[in-house]
Order: structure tokens, then sequence, then C-alpha cells
């Protein structure tokens, strides 16, 4: 029940410091809308910037190039760009467009699958057989949105090594301090990211 503030029996009122009554007086709240772009979704060239640029240094670092993977397309990522053009053969503009975007799927594709290969031929490590009562920590890949990633390093400026599929558990090595955990990959350690993997034992 609402009472009417004239028909009370006061006859001052006080605006107390310690309470922000605020000035909602025509006031309009200004929201930002942010554009997250994903990479093949426009035209990028030299002074773009964003999280599909980030992508796309990535990809270039998994193929050889050595960039920092800053989200910034300035010089350095266009020299890489060209180079990787002149390797696939086509037009070397620097400007990563539709033509550019496939040929650099299909070279990150066949990347993978060779990677794979060469896990899969890669001779299983001597097993040791497991003490009685001893505990065996083991990594447990978990993700909602496809493979994960395992890096030579504890960062994603480091090149990639191969990706696994969630619910894949790797031999535990190490954690390092922002929380990725090295794992054995066939005979290499690699890196996964504390967001996609959980620490169990067996």
């Amino acid at each position: 029940m609402k009472t009417q503030v004239k028909k009370r029996p006061w006859t001052h009122w006080y605006k107390l410091p310690f309470i922000d009554y605020g000035d909602t007086s025509g006031a309009q709240v200004a929201v930002e809308t942010v554009t997250v772009y994903t990479l093949g979704s426009r035209l990028l060239k030299n002074g773009s910037s964003g999280a599909d640029v980030k992508t796309l240094q990535e990809l270039l670092n998994q193929l050889g190039a050595a960039l920092e993977v800053d989200g910034q397309f300035g010089n350095k990522t266009e020299a890489a760009v060209k180079a990787f053009q002149k390797k696939a053969g086509i037009k070397q503009d620097g400007k990563y467009g539709d033509q550019t975007h496939d040929a650099l799927m299909a070279a990150v594709a066949e990347d993978d699958a060779r990677q794979q290969a060469m896990t899969e031929t890669q001779p299983a490590p001597e097993q040791e057989q497991p003490v009685a009562g001893q505990t065996t920590i083991r990594v447990l890949i978990k993700s909602s949105g496809g493979k994960v990633n395992i890096r030579t390093g504890n960062g994603t400026s480091y090149s990639r090594i191969t990706a696994v599929a969630p619910g894949t558990t790797l031999e535990y090595v190490a954690s390092a301090f922002n929380v990725w955990q090295a794992v054995k990959i066939g005979s290499q350690v690699g890196w996964v990211s504390g967001e996609y993997s959980e620490i169990t034992s067996e």
C-alpha cells in the first residue's frame, strides 16, 4: 500500500550525505557495443585489430612465423601474410581476404593432419608398472567448444603441437604459475591451459 507523502505530518526533509540518491531525471544510460569478429568474416589489413587478428597470428605461428600474438595487424603481421601468400602461390598484397583465408585454412588442416600422423606413428613409451597403492596423476581435457590445443609452452603465443578431443586424459608432468599444465603427448611434453583441463588421479 502506498501513502502520499503530502498527507504525512512531516514538515522538514533532510538529505543524508552517505546515501547516493542519483540523478535519474532524464538520464540515459550509454551502452557500448563491441563487435567480436571471427577469422574470415572480414578483410584484415595493416591497421586492423581484434580477436580475429589474434587468431590469424596464432595460425601463422603454427606454420612457422614468429609473431607476437597481440591482436594488432602491424608491419610484421603484414610481412608474415605476404610470406604465406608467396608460399601458397596467391597474390602477395599482405591483406587477409577470402582467397588467403581459404589457403590458410587448407594449410593449417594439412599441418594438423601431419602432426596427428606423427603422434600416431611414434612408438609408445614403455609404461611403468603401477605400484600397488600408488596414485597416478593425469590431466583431463574438458571443453564445450571442440578440440583443445596442446602447445609447446605455457601460453597462447607458443606454437601448437596438436589438438585433442574433450574427455581425453593425458599424463601429468607439472603445473606452471599461470595454471597451465604440462602433459605427455606421445614422446613430447606439451602444455594445455588450465581453463580447458583438470587434474585427476587414478
